[in-house]
């Protein structure tokens, strides 16, 4: 480390300063007005940069949060005085690995929280602000690593810190633009008093609050999003670039968990929440399926499983299932959200009716949608059908059970040739169909 420091005197007597710090192959330099007020205070007004900084040698903690094993370089300009009882850095401006940011910083030694930040940035990843928070982790475990969270590289002073972004990038691609963090720092905790901006065209809003006690990190959150578009969501989570899915959706959701590192914190996960869908259609999952099968099976011999099936399916492909909104609340346990009972009847007495399963901690997910077509009043056992879905969240497996539909076709066969057997023996058929046989006790 090398300082040299020149005091000259200025205009008016006052003295002007003028000095470099090198260390570890950073240059800090300051000019300007170093003079004292009546008390004997001093109150500079200096003209600062830093140039030439690698923060991976100045401060490997904080460094090992941003890019672990890599050089961080830092570029800033600001202006330093003394007001009143504090100091302030104004006119902050400058870049931190490849992010430019702006601002202020103020530190005042006897106030309750001494250092308040103001930070403009341009884009920032959620997961490069929690490894300043929560500290970086290790491992090679996939979606989440399970290597424990490293020390926590910010210091335990009490702090204020505003930070609005251009963007803050999340995963899969999507971004909260633009984005404001409020944060406070203190007593072992980080606690982000309010998340705000949008997703696309949809509002959302939340907290967060992370506490470290030894090597377990303590979360709770609350996030509320309103009208998400669903198109947008499917393809984040890898589902495709045209996912075949609609819709407007409602989020509020408020979870907690804790755990040693992100994989245990995901599997301990527990909260509740509620969720609205307007505008829902799903591409090739057409309700009127049911109906098609029933009528090209009208007449003849009923086909055998394999061929119902193959009607079925391709049935389901001639259109979308739309609903215009559906409701259901959501729990979360054990790291898995898990929906109630969606009910929906739409016109003419078709019954929708859907349950879901989003494991966070392995992104996997199972859904099941029946269907039911009441529009007969009359039918015995109305045609139906049970869809099922398994497996990783980009690319669940589809399985059909067609039992109900299967059980409705060959119903109608039967009181059909129970109708021309009773009008071949002169009986006139029962326009209620075939009784049921009574068993004796």
């Amino acid at each position: 480390a090398r300082l040299d420091l020149a005091v000259s005197p200025g205009p008016a007597g006052t003295p002007l300063l003028d000095g470099r710090l090198g260390l570890a192959g950073a240059l800090l330099s300051g000019r300007g007005e170093v003079p004292t007020d009546a008390r004997g205070v001093l109150r500079p007004a200096l003209a600062l940069t830093l140039d030439k900084a690698d923060l991976a040698r100045l401060f490997p903690a904080v460094a090992a949060a941003i890019e672990p094993g890599a050089a961080v370089p830092a570029r800033f300009t600001a202006r330093l005085t003394r007001p009143d009882e504090g100091w302030r850095l104004d006119t902050l401006a400058g870049s931190l690995a490849g992010t430019n940011l702006s601002g202020a910083l103020a530190y005042v030694p006897a106030a309750v929280e001494p250092l308040d930040v103001t930070l403009k940035a341009d884009r920032l990843g959620a997961a490069r602000l929690l490894g300043f928070a929560a500290g970086r982790t290790g491992g090679t475990a996939t979606p989440w690593p399970d290597g424990p969270f490293g020390p926590v590289p910010l210091p335990d002073v009490p702090a204020r810190i505003g930070l609005a972004l251009d963007a803050l990038e999340l995963p899969g691609g999507l971004a909260l633009a633009p984005a404001y963090l409020r944060v406070r720092l203190g007593g072992g905790a980080v606690s982000v008093d309010e998340i705000s901006g949008r997703i696309g065209e949809a509002p959302l809003s939340g907290s967060l609050k992370l506490r470290r006690r030894g090597e377990v990190l303590e979360a709770e959150g609350h996030a509320a999003l309103n009208g998400v578009d669903l198109t947008r969501l499917a393809v984040a989570a890898g589902v495709g670039a045209k996912p075949g899915l609609r819709g407007r959706a409602t989020l509020v959701l408020d979870v907690s968990g804790s755990g040693r590192s992100p994989a245990a914190l995901a599997q301990s996960l527990a909260g509740q929440g509620s969720l609205a869908v307007d505008g829902f259609e799903v591409a090739g999952l057409d309700p009127r399926a049911l109906a098609a099968v029933m009528a090209a099976t009208e007449r003849g011999n009923p086909p055998d499983a394999r061929r119902t099936t193959q009607l079925f399916e391709q049935a389901l492909m001639r259109g979308p299932l739309a609903l215009p909104r559906f409701e259901t609340p959501l729990s979360v346990l054990n790291g898995a959200l898990r929906t109630g009972t969606a009910r929906v009847t739409g016109a003419g007495g078709l019954r929708v009716s859907a349950t879901g399963t989003l494991d966070l901690a392995r992104l996997s997910f199972e859904a099941a949608l029946e269907l039911e077509d009441a529009t007969e009043p009359r039918a015995s056992a109305p045609p139906g059908a049970l869809l099922s879905w398994r497996g990783p969240l980009a690319a669940p497996e589809r399985r059909s059970d067609i039992s109900a539909l299967l059980a409705a076709i060959n119903l109608r066969a039967l009181e059909r040739e129970t109708r021309r057997l009773e009008a071949g023996y002169g009986r006139p058929p029962d326009p209620a169909g075939p009784r049921p046989i009574a068993v004796p006790p």
